[in-house]
């Protein structure tokens, strides 16, 4: 994803950008990092705040332009893709295909000095992954300044962890996801809910 955007990031603003959090990730800048509005400039819309306080970071380091605003969406969704990997690789390798392997190798060559191992859950993985990537409502957002394509690359790095039962993990990405946008907060319940029903289901047996 990094290498297909990084030619277009320092592109001019989209009007939807402009409207909200440009000014927003600005204001944090220049006066201080904020999780509630303390600027009388900051355009606040009831939103969490974590979203413009990446932006407002990201104007730090590497100055107030396209490019430092661009570059925070295009981290959330490579953050998406890794995790959509992880998600399918996980959530097939439960479906007892460890030990499928399928090779892959470049028939071009003549004398073959190597090749690349994938397990199926691995493949199933990178298959959704890239199918996520081809996605044209994805690809386009991932270079726009918005706190719904960040809300759904934590998402599914929550769900994850929560796979995993890796709850540290959980914690961490879970608090993020409500700290960008407040519709996360409806994940952790249904996560909950899905908690001790297989708790439940287990205890019956």
């Amino acid at each position: 994803m990094f290498v297909f955007k990084y030619p277009v990031l320092d592109i001019g603003y989209h009007q939807y950008e402009l409207a909200s959090y440009v000014p927003n990730g600005i204001s944090l800048a220049e006066k201080g990092l904020a999780f509630y509005p303390i600027h009388r400039d900051y355009l606040f819309h009831g939103h969490s705040q974590l979203f413009p306080i990446t932006l407002a970071i990201s104007y730090k380091i590497f100055g107030i332009k396209p490019f430092s605003t661009h570059l925070v969406p295009l981290i959330y969704s490579i953050i998406g893709l890794y995790y959509t990997f992880l998600c399918g690789k996980f959530l097939a390798s439960k479906g007892k295909t460890d030990g499928l392997e399928a090779k892959t190798s470049d028939a071009s060559e003549k004398d073959i000095t190597s090749s690349i191992t994938l397990t199926l859950p691995e493949m199933i993985g990178l298959s959704a992954a890239l199918l996520l990537f081809f996605s044209p409502l994805y690809f386009a957002q991932s270079g726009i300044a918005n706190m719904d394509l960040a809300l759904s690359a934590m998402t599914i790095a929550t769900y994850y962890y929560y796979l995993r039962r890796k709850w540290i993990g959980y914690v961490i990405a879970s608090s993020i996801m409500v700290l960008i946008k407040e519709p996360g907060t409806i994940i952790i319940p249904i996560l909950l809910f899905d908690y001790l029903f297989q708790k439940q289901k287990k205890t019956i047996k």
